[in-house]
C-alpha cells in the first residue's frame, strides 16, 4: 500500500490506539495471560553499563578498534562490547554482576541479587560519574525551576513524565529542611 516503506509502517504502528495504551501492570491479570504488558527483565552488566552511559550522554559510539579498559578508574566511555577481558584476572565488578565466564561456554547466565550490586550502584566511581554527568548537562543547567529539572530527569532516565507525588518527592529530596 505504501510501497513497502518501513518508515510509514513504523509510523502506522506507533500512532495506533493499541500501541498507545497504558502499559501499567493490571492486578486483575497477575500472570499476564492477556499479554497486557511486557514482563520486566533485568539488564545484564553490559546493557546496564551502556544504558548508564547513554542516559548521562557520555556513550562513545565509535565503532571498531582495539579493546579498551572499562573497569579501571580512568575507564573508557566506549560500548561495553569493546571492553578488554583478561581471562585469568577477571575484575571483581564483572563477577558482582554475573558476567559470563570467559573460559567456558555459558548458555544462560545466572541471575543473582547480592548487596554488592547495590553498593556498586551507590558508591562506585563509574555510577557516580554518570550521575554527575547527567545533572551537569547543559539542558539541565538552563532550566530555572526544580520542578522543570525533575521532569527533565524523569524523561531522560525513565522516558516518562513524573506524576505529582514523584515531583513532590524530588523537591523534598532537594530541600531537606
Amino acid at each position: 500500500e505504501n510501497g513497502w516503506s518501513t518508515k510509514k509502517l513504523i509510523r502506522s504502528i506507533v500512532l495506533s490506539a493499541t500501541y498507545q495504551q497504558v502499559t501499567d501492570h493490571q492486578p486483575t491479570d497477575s500472570e499476564n495471560l492477556l499479554y497486557t504488558h511486557a514482563k520486566r527483565r533485568r539488564l545484564d552488566f553490559e546493557s546496564l553499563r551502556d544504558s548508564m552511559l547513554t542516559v548521562s550522554g557520555q556513550l562513545d559510539h565509535t565503532q571498531f578498534g582495539r579493546p579498551v579498559a572499562i573497569h579501571t578508574s580512568n575507564y573508557s566511555r566506549r560500548r561495553t562490547v569493546y571492553g578488554h577481558i583478561e581471562r585469568q584476572n577477571l575484575p571483581p565488578v564483572f563477577s558482582i554482576f554475573d558476567f559470563a565466564s570467559p573460559d567456558v561456554h555459558v548458555a544462560k547466565r545466572p541471575e543473582t541479587t547480592v548487596p554488592q550490586q547495590a553498593l556498586y550502584m551507590l558508591n562506585g566511581k563509574f555510577a557516580q560519574d554518570q550521575a554527575l554527568a547527567l545533572i551537569n548537562q547543559p539542558t539541565i543547567i538552563t532550566l530555572r525551576s526544580q520542578e522543570e529539572r525533575i521532569q527533565y530527569l524523569y524523561r531522560q532516565v525513565f522516558a516518562r513524565d513524573p506524576d505529582e507525588k514523584e515531583v513532590a518527592d524530588g523537591i523534598a529530596f532537594l530541600n531537606p529542611d
